[in-house]
């Protein structure tokens, strides 16, 4: 499974409504950017972003209906692989649970620069 692909699908943690075109664009752009020997027409780069945006929205979807279920008001991680359970991408919750797990590593280390205990960020990194 690809890097990439992943951090589109962590990003639905954070969606509640469908994604914007223009920030699937910059994540696709950035990706393609990386594999020089890659180039798409613009049709076809344009035809990926609507899938993305689309994917994107479903898995939302359904992780916001988990939620809504679980009386919750925030989507988290735990709903999103519920949602991908449900819509039959099981094989992707591995990876989405090591990018989760990076993304609050990094979200302490920030936060502990922002506060500005040093002894923290040692102990994070």
């Amino acid at each position: 499974m690809h890097e990439p692909l992943i951090h589109l699908m962590f990003f639905c943690e954070l969606m509640l409504t469908k994604p914007s075109v223009a920030t699937v664009q910059k994540i696709v752009t950035e990706i393609l950017h990386q594999d020089p020997g890659v180039t798409f027409a613009k049709e076809t780069r344009d035809l990926l972003i609507e899938c993305c945006v689309e994917f994107i929205t479903l898995i939302s979807s359904e992780a916001n209906e988990i939620a809504d279920k679980d009386a919750k008001k925030t989507i988290a991680c735990e709903h999103v692989t519920a949602a991908l359970e449900q819509l039959g991408y099981p094989d992707y919750i591995p990876e989405i649970m090591k990018v989760a797990q990076e993304h609050k590593a990094q979200q302490a280390v920030s936060t502990a620069f922002l506060r500005g205990d040093i002894y923290v960020l040692m102990d994070v990194a």
